[in-house]
């Protein structure tokens, strides 16, 4: 308990004493602060190349949460993009459903919602929603007529007239 305690406790003071470095009141700390700039950036530079690819896109990618929401609902229409409701956020899913689209389409599939993208996005939602909703829709087995083999066949002639009946007959 009291490790955890003591870990918690250093975890946590740990950016008031990078604060307190970065704020010094020195006056001759300016190369202390452009040191501090430098190793920053080299540490956010390691952070992002141990990131897998599509998390990478995702972070460097900076769109409105109505153009994400509207691309992930487009997405859904081509099949795409496959979680059950449009989230907003560029996250490693809806990278991966834009990278799928994009090689569909004959598209550099970096990931990215630049322009031609978008365009071309627009166009094949409209195509496809456009289709789904003229194309008349399959009939599920509930609803299909009953195969030929499986109809009622026609009730037997009656027997002709002054033919002896016996039931149970042998044979």
């Amino acid at each position: 308990m009291k490790r955890r305690t003591a870990a918690i406790c250093t975890v946590m003071a740990l950016p008031l004493v990078g604060l307190a470095a970065c704020h010094s009141p020195d006056p001759d700390s300016g190369t202390t602060s452009k040191a501090m700039e430098q190793r920053m950036r080299e540490i956010e530079k390691r952070v992002k190349d141990s990131m897998p690819k599509t998390q990478q896109i995702a972070m460097a990618q900076k769109s409105d949460a109505a153009v994400v929401r509207k691309v992930q609902d487009q997405l859904k229409i081509l099949n795409e993009y496959l979680e059950p409701s449009p989230s907003g956020k560029i996250d490693m899913v809806t990278v991966n459903a834009i990278e799928a689209f994009q090689r569909r389409v004959d598209l550099k599939d970096n990931g990215l919602l630049n322009e031609e993208t978008l365009r071309k996005l627009e166009e094949a939602s409209k195509v496809a929603s456009t289709a789904a909703t003229t194309e008349p829709r399959p009939t599920g087995p509930s609803e299909a007529p009953p195969p030929a083999a499986q109809e009622a066949a026609p009730p037997p002639p009656p027997p002709p007239p002054g033919a002896e009946q016996r039931p149970n007959a042998p044979g």
